[in-house]
């Protein structure tokens, strides 16, 4: 009988150090987890007090963990992939301590990191660039994933068929790729787009819903609202890749990263490099493990499972390979695209490309 007492306590025990191992995310020594029951109760109250001491050290090093603070929309696809840092203990792993400051817009996020209240931003690094004389900010890789011209109905067939046509536009007028498509309807077609349609600029929520109720025609708008609307029987007429190529830009470029400033990112190399690898992984695991899609889907706020499987594929389609990073020569196309298509207020007055602004990865 007491054996048997021993017995079922060494494994109640056993049950409650899995189960913290497990909630935090550690690993311990083989020896201190197996629970002995032949001996005495001394030896498994010696090993409960050895296990508990050593998840109380762990703790403890988290807590005086360096963090990187990232500033990121509440609702955004970024906070996907920062999520599946802290899931998976990918910052602990790399030795820092990730914080996420959900914000209510990317203006908000911008403002914050101007002033040094957070660390890190997602940006388009044309923004960084553009403020680099003034406000120096570098970059590390984080997404292609940009969007397109998704359409209704059957009518729209071609560039040429947006004449007289409602186009409503989210990023403003100074969107890449209404900027693009300008370009092309004009180089390649030769009409003046914004003067041959109905253009609209809104907020991409509203446009995606009276996208979907017939109001508008065509709709530019952020990538997850394009997977969202395609996922509800809407098509793309182009998309980012394709405008790209016709403007004879590389659509392998990522347009998206996350942005620092220079003079904390040179104060902290080793917690840009571990945040960044940490990154690296937590793209692999939503490239591979589809558990990691079904942890996220509760605060994706799907509608259906067509809009799950919409976004998913679209953010794994969006992952960058940084096997060329930092592809100066093909950055510069870009600026040089967006200046004469858009203007200074695009790009800024610089008519170079800092190298210094694109972080390495590969040290």
């Amino acid at each position: 009988m007491k054996s048997q007492k021993m017995m079922l306590a060494g494994k109640r025990l056993s049950s409650f150090i899995e189960f913290h191992l497990v909630y935090q995310k550690r690993t311990l020594p083989a020896a201190l987890i197996e629970i002995r029951t032949d001996n005495s109760m001394m030896r498994v109250g010696f090993i409960a007090l050895a296990c508990l001491i050593s998840l109380s050290n762990l703790s403890y090093a988290d807590n005086h963990l360096k963090s990187v603070k990232v500033a990121v929309l509440k609702f955004g696809t970024v906070m996907w992939e920062l999520e599946t840092i802290k899931r998976y203990g990918l910052d602990t792993r790399h030795n820092f301590k990730l914080e996420i400051q959900p914000v209510a817009n990317k203006q908000a996020a911008a403002v914050m990191l101007q002033a040094g209240e957070t660390d890190a931003i997602v940006s388009d690094w044309i923004w960084a660039a553009r403020q680099w004389d003034i406000r120096p900010f570098v970059v590390l890789p984080y997404s292609k994933s940009v969007g397109g011209v998704m359409i209704r109905g059957e009518s729209i067939k071609t560039i040429t068929d947006l004449k007289g046509k409602r186009i409503a536009i989210a990023g403003g007028p100074l969107d890449k790729n209404w900027i693009m498509l300008q370009a092309v309807a004009l180089s390649q077609y030769g009409f003046n787009l914004a003067e041959s349609a109905d253009v609209v600029f809104a907020a991409p929520p509203l446009i995606h819903r009276k996208m979907l109720d017939g109001e508008f025609d065509a709709e530019i708008n952020f990538w997850p609202y394009l997977a969202r609307s395609r996922a509800n029987g809407l098509k793309f007429l182009t998309t980012t890749k394709q405008l790209s190529n016709s403007a004879n830009l590389s659509a392998e470029v990522p347009l998206l990263a996350y942005v620092f400033k220079q003079g904390w990112a040179a104060k902290n190399p080793d917690l840009v490099r571990s945040f960044f690898l940490s990154s690296q992984e937590a793209k692999t695991l939503l490239q591979q493990d589809e558990a990691a899609w079904l942890a996220l889907k509760p605060t994706m706020k799907v509608n259906n499972e067509r809009e799950f499987v919409a976004l998913r594929n679209g953010f794994i389609e969006g992952i960058p390979s940084t096997r060329e990073w930092p592809h100066i020569s093909k950055m510069l196309s870009w600026i040089t695209f967006l200046r004469n298509n858009g203007g200074e207020k695009l790009v800024g007055t610089s008519k170079t490309l800092a190298p210094e602004m694109f972080l390495s990865i590969n040290e």
